[in-house]
């Protein structure tokens, strides 16, 4: 399990903004180009679903069940690559 934080370039503050908390089980997170969302893995029942988290409201949306890990590919435009949990 993974406490997911993160600092604002710039910011006069100097904690971290935690945005998942201790007891929940993430993993690969991924920076969207928009620079406001993470995509990453979160385990609910031990079944993995990558999401895509807006940092600043903590909204989640579901973007791929039971995948592990989510890239998207360079240079190719519309498209993403999934790691497929086997």
């Amino acid at each position: 399990m993974h406490l997911l934080a993160y600092l604002k370039q710039n910011s006069k503050v100097s904690e971290p903004n935690n945005i998942t908390h201790a007891l929940e089980r993430v993993a690969n997170p991924y920076w969207h180009q928009d620079n406001q969302s993470l995509y990453l893995t979160v385990y609910e029942n031990g079944v993995p679903n990558i999401v895509r988290l807006n940092v600043d409201s903590n909204e989640q949306t579901t973007v791929a069940k039971h995948y592990v890990s989510y890239r998207p590919v360079n240079g190719a435009q519309g498209y993403h690559g999934i790691a497929v949990d086997q």
